[in-house]
């Protein structure tokens, strides 16, 4: 289905063109449902795939910008949501329907072979877990803010089941992916106010208690020690079958700050190719997890960074994806590697190397100061 958006704020087009509800067929006969935004008047484009399972409105503004700068955009609901078929199983179905999605973008007419990926958080994760498969159109990733190692980042940091993260998200999910409006324990859905939920144990039954059924939550209760299950979806041990570069992303008060370098190193040291090696680099601001997907904020909690902080990372993506998908010589590639906000002094430091040569480390530990 073709239509049309009138954008008040394109500089060198009116319109673009829009295909709605288009299904991608995935290898299983199971198909996706994704939006396709296009510059208006024909042609090849090199394309921006982006996938989720927070679901997408119309109109997206992400798909709006990336068709007035000259690139196809591909807006996809990950399996069992929003429209996709097929059933959502947090993670494990990523990397296939992934390289299936990046092959199908491909063989289309408008496209002219080359396609980048990027977005934050499960939107990140899932470029990191279709970068092994080398789709011969995969030229580069710009992951924000995801995880290095799924049982240490994501589930069990330091060995302790994390509640918040792995019990409320899964619930999230598991009702957003359904469309499910009902209300548990007189709380909104909507809210994902269960704190009745926290208290059941064992953890095994924490879905009982909203009389619901998560697959992948139990399965992350049967496998409370890093194993196969978790190596599967793991980067480490992977960083040496991804051949793109990486635009790395992250937040010193994001929960993955850790995993941000553990990626960057994993692709300069291990990296398939050189490009993939020399190309990667990282950029670490004083954000939380949301901002560090737009960097326009210059408070974390009630900390004041200043304009100092502020950095376009809407800017710095599209210059990214100028250079590694349209060859553009924007001279992005010649910029240091490794760009981090020094908190304190609030000011950004620019390095080759992650950390830095001649750094010092110091041991700190707890203590009750007597009582």
């Amino acid at each position: 289905m073709f239509g049309s958006c009138n954008l008040d704020f394109c500089h060198d087009m009116e319109t673009i063109e829009t295909m709605y509800d288009v299904m991608i067929p995935m290898r299983d006969g199971i198909r996706l449902l994704a939006d396709v935004y296009l510059p208006k008047g024909g042609g090849r484009f090199p394309v921006v795939l982006m996938r989720t399972p927070y679901g997408w409105g119309k109109e997206n503004e992400t798909g709006l910008y990336y068709a007035q700068n000259g690139y196809a955009c591909v807006l996809q609901n990950c399996r069992g949501t929003f429209g996709s078929e097929g059933a959502l199983y947090a993670w494990q179905n990523e990397a296939q329907d992934g390289y299936d999605t990046l092959e199908w973008i491909g063989g289309q007419p408008w496209c002219d072979g080359n396609v980048g990926m990027e977005g934050g958080s499960y939107i990140g994760l899932v470029q990191w877990l279709v970068a092994p498969l080398r789709s011969r159109y995969l030229k580069t990733i710009v992951p924000m803010v995801c995880p290095a190692d799924f049982w240490h980042d994501l589930n069990y940091m330091g060995g302790a089941f994390r509640l918040h993260l792995s019990v409320s998200w899964a619930m999230r999910m598991w009702f957003r992916s359904r469309h499910d409006a009902r209300e548990i324990e007189s709380e909104p859905v909507g809210e994902y106010m269960l704190p009745g939920i926290f208290r059941i144990l064992p953890l095994m039954d924490a879905d009982k208690v909203a009389n619901l059924q998560w697959d992948f939550y139990r399965d992350w209760i049967r496998h409370p020690s890093r194993d196969e299950y978790w190596d599967r979806l793991s980067n480490l041990g992977k960083f040496d079958r991804m051949d793109v570069p990486a635009l790395i992303l992250g937040g010193w008060y994001d929960a993955y700050a850790r995993a941000s370098f553990v990626n960057f190193n994993g692709m300069r040291q291990e990296g398939e190719t050189e490009e993939a090696r020399t190309g990667t680099k990282v950029v670490m601001g004083a954000w939380n997890h949301g901002d560090a997907c737009t960097g326009t904020n210059t408070k974390a909690g009630e900390v004041e960074y200043g304009p100092a902080l502020r950095k376009d990372l809407r800017g710095l993506v599209l210059r990214w994806f100028d250079y590694w998908l349209k060859q553009e010589d924007n001279g992005i590639e010649r910029e240091p590697p490794v760009s981090v906000f020094v908190m304190g002094r609030n000011q950004w430091r620019y390095d080759d190397q992650w950390p830095p040569e001649g750094t010092r480390f110091v041991e700190y530990y707890l203590h009750s100061d007597g009582s």
